[in-house]
């Protein structure tokens, strides 16, 4: 049977960030401010506004973002504590006000929008500027201008640019209304695939020094369910990857199953530290547009798949399905209880945060699909730093199991892409790789001693 459903990709299309911090303060403002015509045009309203847009920080009575709907006004991010970052135009807030039941309105404080390790700085260090969504260029520039800074990149899509800035020019620009916080910007980039396997020790055992392992994947097979058919990359050469089933081949599809195959089993034939965690294991394709159960099954049984690798989910988190257990999943949980050498791993998804902050504070947040099934690894993502991403799915599941079950790197993992390049990637979508990867190692030391033992069997 051919199932046709929308197909929600673990790709990180807009980071979730939350400055939500114990010392979080918020100036309150007296609403009647509002409708004083002095008050509107005076020194007073600088902290908050800027050419006529207002930049507030609202506490609703009822926590929701549903509050805003409809309402002329932008929700910029959710702070924690039930506290709503917005913009509106300052001609109307006054009239917003009287339309939302809210607790408080205000601003947040100067104080509040520096990172704590940048409070004692005085020598000029990159930082990250985290600015109002619907802000322009022409804005930014404009604050460039007064601060005397030079922007290095501005990322219009999540809404920050990095720059260089010493003390006096951070003073200057949290002065700005639609700055809500700045951060550490870290230039000096280490690849992740590299970091990510120093967190899992995967050279330990990768290399024949110290432990003698000598571990590269030889002899698993690993089936990739994912978008479209992989692209060319000297690190995937053909007599290790095989395409089976791809109805997209266009290089739009082409991105998500690379940078996938590329934390599993990546060559490392152009850069060394950016090699998979298993990279001389076979890997086959297909595509996510039939019926998935009975693909896996084939895999199996045809092509003798050790581990199979699901990036991708049924639909997002909805906060109170986290983790539903489907059909599709019971199925899946069938197949692996009759072929025990068979192991699914699935990414847990990457809307906890942004679906279920409020609802939730961020648990209960699992994505419907393969995530829910018993029989299979969920895998959440990290940063750098050990510590999960807020957006990171997590249980627990609606029936109350814990998810997920392993946790690796996913925040800014270099990858390859298609037509020979490398690229920083985010999400769950490549956390889950990466233990496939490590999970194949683990599968060849398995067999390398059922050989062992059966031989010594054999000869007794």
């Amino acid at each position: 049977m051919t199932k046709t459903f929308t197909l929600f990709f673990l790709l990180l299309g807009n980071l979730f960030f939350s400055i939500a911090k114990n010392n979080l303060h918020i100036v309150e403002i007296n609403p009647v401010a509002f409708d004083n015509t002095a008050a509107k045009t005076s020194s007073a309203t600088t902290a908050f506004r800027f050419e006529n847009t207002d930049y507030l920080v609202i506490e609703p009575k009822f926590n929701s973002a549903a509050i805003f709907e409809g309402k002329d006004v932008f929700v910029n991010s959710y702070l924690g504590n039930g506290l709503y970052l917005i913009a509106t135009d300052a001609d109307k807030t006054s009239l917003l006000l009287q339309s939302i039941p809210y607790k408080k309105v205000g601003y947040i404080a100067e104080e509040s929008k520096l990172d704590e390790s940048l409070i004692t700085t005085t020598a000029a260090v990159p930082v990250t500027v985290m600015y109002a969504s619907g802000t322009s260029n022409q804005t930014i520039t404009t604050l460039a201008e007064q601060t005397g800074i030079s922007i290095i990149n501005n990322d219009k899509v999540h809404h920050h640019f990095s720059a260089y800035a010493n003390k006096s020019q951070l003073e200057k620009l949290i002065k700005f209304p639609f700055v809500y916080f700045i951060t550490k910007f870290y230039p000096n980039k280490t690849p992740l695939i590299y970091d990510g396997t120093l967190m899992m020790g995967v050279f330990q055992v990768q290399e024949e020094n110290p432990y003698g392992f000598n571990l590269k994947g030889e002899g698993i097979n690993v089936g990739i369910w994912d978008d479209g058919a992989v692209g060319n990359h000297v690190d995937l050469p053909a007599n290790r990857n095989f395409v089976v089933d791809k109805q997209n081949s266009s290089l739009a599809f082409m991105s998500h199953p690379t940078e996938v195959a590329g934390c599993i089993g990546g060559g490392g034939n152009l850069f060394a530290l950016l090699k998979g965690i298993a990279p001389r294991s076979n890997m086959f394709y297909w595509d996510v547009f039939s019926d998935l159960v009975r693909e896996i099954a084939e895999g199996k049984s045809v092509y003798n798949i050790d581990i199979s690798n699901h990036s991708y989910n049924f639909a997002s988190t909805n906060c109170f399905q986290s983790g539903l257990y489907i059909p599709e999943a019971s199925d899946l949980d069938k197949l692996v209880n009759d072929n025990p050498s068979l192991l699914p791993v699935v990414a847990v998804g990457n809307t906890a945060a942004f679906t279920c902050a409020t609802a939730t504070d961020t648990f209960n947040s699992v994505d419907i699909g393969f995530q829910g099934c018993k029989n299979a690894l969920t895998v959440g993502w990290l940063f750098s730093n050990e510590k999960i991403v807020e957006n990171s799915g997590r249980g627990p599941t609606e029936d109350g199991r814990i998810k997920p079950e392993l946790v690796a790197k996913g925040f800014a993992v270099q990858t390859m892409l298609p037509n020979n390049n490398f690229g920083l990637v985010y999400g769950s979508s490549y956390s889950a790789p990466q233990i496939s990867g490590l999970a194949s190692l683990m599968y060849q030391k398995y067999k390398q001693q059922l050989c062992f033992y059966k031989l010594l069997i054999e000869g007794s």
